[in-house]
């Protein structure tokens, strides 16, 4: 799979200029809005910056949210995409009367909603790259596990704190 898509956008470990001709000027990523499809972006992302960092450089990468929640009442439709937000808004009463629609995955996607989707630049969002990417990646994905227990460790005393 990862072959067919270096092929289809058109680089190559052969040749760092590859980069610039390859065959699309955006590289779009799409989604689920769950967790699984969050570790596909994030592998997704240490893959290609990792061979590719001017994709980067040069603002071509891109997330695309994919709504995980549609509420609907009458001709008002209102999409969520992550569960914090959703939940805020039905707490505070926001959402009488509307009916939810979880959406398991871009499968549960209607033809229109997909199309919605994509269609909204509103729902795109340039990945950029910090100072610090480098040992945010390392950390993730690297050899040395404790990174990431450290890490961990440091996310859970945040959350105990809030």
């Amino acid at each position: 799979e990862i072959a067919d898509l270096i092929s289809i956008i058109g680089l190559s470990f052969e040749h760092q200029a590859t980069v610039a001709n390859t065959k699309y000027n955006e590289i779009n990523i799409f989604t689920d809005a769950d967790h699984d499809g969050s570790h596909i972006v994030s592998l997704l992302i240490n893959f290609l910056v990792r061979f590719w960092p001017e994709l980067f450089i040069d603002k071509r990468v891109s997330l695309i949210k994919s709504p995980l929640v549609k509420c609907s009442k009458g001709s008002v439709t209102k999409y969520y995409y992550n569960l914090h937000d959703f939940n805020k808004d039905a707490d505070a009463g926001n959402l009488a009367g509307f009916s939810f629609n979880y959406k398991k995955g871009l499968g549960s996607l209607t033809e229109d909603e997909y199309r919605d989707t994509i269609m909204n630049r509103d729902n795109y969002f340039t990945i950029e790259l910090d100072e610090e990417y480098k040992k945010t990646l390392d950390m993730a994905f690297g050899k040395d596990s404790q990174l990431r227990k450290d890490y961990l460790k440091k996310q859970d005393i945040k959350k105990v704190e809030e």
